[in-house]
């Protein structure tokens, strides 16, 4: 019996106090003025960051610098219709015009947070040079966005950033082809020999 009241004694001295007494609580001081929240921490005092180098613009750039040389060599000995050429012409034309289309929709969505960004900063002359920095990020991206324009028309006409892949391919196509007018002659020469 004793080592069941040693138990229970302890139990009950670490329990607090006696439910019969009264719990006196602790007078707390009054709090004071609560402190001031820097503004930064809800507002983003500095202008959006603009991808420097995008997946859409690394894209292009990697379709534009293509070299299709094998590639045609390879569909002009399979093939050996110039009308294949045409159509893998226009295909790698398509594909260059996509890239575009996806780099230039990146562009006007960049354009149109920058815009928002220099409405809201205009007449708080706080922000005079990050309103600056922003006019000068929309002065180069609209740069580039008329560039790319240009460079969609060019396309169309077997130019501008296709024009490597296209020359590349069709010197390819030519070869192949070549090659397969050269094979089926020699082929005929042995047949009537």
């Amino acid at each position: 019996m004793n080592l069941l009241n040693k138990i229970f004694r302890a139990r009950h001295q670490d329990a607090g106090p006696p439910l019969d007494q009264p719990v006196l609580e602790q007078p707390q001081a009054p709090e004071p003025h609560a402190p001031e929240i820097p503004l930064s921490t809800f507002v983003e005092l500095e202008a959006p960051a603009t991808n420097s180098t995008p997946e859409s613009l690394a894209r292009l750039k990697a379709l534009s610098e293509r070299d299709l040389t094998e590639q045609g060599r390879q569909a002009g000995y399979q093939y050996h219709d110039m009308a294949v050429c045409r159509n893998m012409e226009e295909t790698i034309r398509a594909e260059m015009q996509r890239a575009l289309d996806v780099e230039l929709e990146r562009i006007t969505l960049d354009l149109a947070k920058l815009d928002r960004e220099i409405a809201r900063l205009k007449g708080e002359e706080s922000m005079a040079a990050t309103l600056k920095t922003l006019q000068t990020q929309r002065e180069y991206l609209n740069t580039r966005q008329v560039k790319y324009f240009e460079q969609h028309f060019q396309i169309a006409g077997a130019g501008g950033f296709a024009d490597y892949p296209i020359a590349t391919f069709r010197a390819g196509f030519m070869q192949g082809y070549n090659a397969y007018l050269e094979a089926s002659n020699l082929l005929d020469q042995y047949r009537m020999a």
